[in-house]
């Protein structure tokens, strides 16, 4: 009896003491957490990040980079002080910086896209907004394995975050497990506008700011992001984050978690925690007014071959990860080598910036293990332009003669 009431009263000193120190704790915590995100965002919410004359000329700087050869592009930078100093203004003035698209269609891979490529004064615009604002806030929300649109990641980053989880998840499992392969349908073109503004709302609260970017979304129309634009990469990459940070919060134990804008991967050895993963991605699919490609989405075992990323990746019995080029992308350049050496015949194109293509396509082939690929496509490229080299000689001399 006396036992019952002493283990009774521990319990007691225990909730009431312990407890209630941990919960003072957590509270303390959390109130310097908020204060720190408050402060972090009062730097950043603010219209003069945007109109202020040297972060504008700076992003002009940066936005010449690759395009100097543009008339547009020159024009500005012959006045780039005066021209800046207009756009000050204009932006003080509360005008309309948008100057409409350049509208074109090209095919990427195999895959049409449309682009709406800003004009350069609304593109100095966009590059000092998303430096000087939303790139620090956004990134600062973002999981480490998301890959896209930030500094010292990209494509070949969110591949060897995926090769290192399938070893992590190979050291406790082997090579039995599933990965959730996710992918949203026509992403950037079903974006929904107000759900994006509401969220872009958590972090700002400066009106001319809101109205700014505001400006810059609508000009798309009712909805959807158009491709070519600064800012619409950065709304892209945030705008499924709470997605990310759901599925690490509801099924964060045991599972391997990477995307690329809206690509992504889910590993688990169970089958039960991915149909969970796409049930709570529904969810909020939901809520966000996207959809889930049905054809893209599905969940495959890691002893088949699966792709990602444009590449083809196969798990071993003993571990070993193999990647492959897409079999579709060797024979599109195939065929666009042979294009391009026939435009260079034409006079077209020079032969730099046709030696230039095909390096760059042959160094991302070598990062796929695809030496014999590479090599058979070097001895193709060599022998059209021999052959052609030599027709053209013997041209000369029979010209001469």
């Amino acid at each position: 009896m006396w036992c019952n009431s002493a283990q009774s009263l521990a319990k007691f000193i225990f909730s009431r003491y312990f407890m209630t120190r941990r919960s003072k704790r957590f509270e303390r915590r959390l109130a310097k957490r908020i204060k720190r995100r408050k402060l972090f965002l009062e730097k950043y919410d603010n219209y003069a990040n945007v109109c202020n004359r040297i972060n504008l000329f700076e992003a002009a700087d940066l936005a010449k980079k690759n395009v100097l050869w543009k008339s547009s592009v020159q024009s500005w930078s012959i006045h780039q002080l005066l021209n800046t100093e207009r756009l000050y203004r204009d932006m003080t003035d509360g005008k309309d910086i948008r100057k409409g698209f350049s509208k074109f269609t090209i095919c990427e891979r195999g895959k049409i896209r449309h682009i709406s490529a800003v004009r350069f004064y609304e593109r100095i615009v966009q590059k000092a907004l998303c430096k000087n604002v939303l790139y620090p806030v956004y990134t600062r929300s973002l999981v480490y394995d998301n890959g896209a649109s930030q500094k010292g990641k990209g494509v070949i980053f969110s591949q060897n975050r995926l090769i290192k989880h399938l070893t992590r998840h190979f050291k406790k499992y082997g090579n039995n497990g599933y990965i959730l392969l996710v992918d949203y349908k026509g992403y950037f073109e079903n974006i929904d506008h107000p759900a994006l503004k509401a969220l872009y709302r958590k972090y700002f609260k400066d009106k001319r700011l809101l109205k700014l970017i505001d400006d810059l979304i609508d000009a798309y129309g009712d909805k959807g992001l158009g491709l070519g634009s600064e800012t619409s990469q950065m709304h892209a990459i945030i705008f499924p984050n709470v997605i990310d940070h759901a599925i690490a919060e509801c099924i964060g134990h045991g599972i391997f978690f990477g995307r690329y804008m809206d690509d992504s991967y889910i590993i688990a050895k169970d089958k039960k925690l991915l149909l969970k993963a796409i049930a709570i991605i529904k969810c909020f699919c939901e809520k966000l007014k996207i959809t889930l490609s049905p054809n893209k989405t599905k969940i495959v075992n890691l002893r088949n071959c699966f792709k990602y990323l444009k590449t083809v990746f196969h798990f071993t019995d003993k571990g070993k990860i193999i990647k492959k080029p897409y079999r579709r992308n060797i024979t599109r350049e195939r065929r666009k080598v042979k294009k391009q050496i026939r435009l260079w015949r034409a006079g077209k194109i020079g032969a730099k910036e046709l030696q230039q293509s095909f390096e760059s396509w042959a160094g991302s082939m070598l990062r796929r293990n695809a030496r014999r690929t590479v090599w058979n496509m070097r001895r193709l490229f060599g022998k059209e332009t021999k052959l052609w080299k030599k027709k053209r000689k013997q041209n000369l001399k029979l010209n001469v003669g």
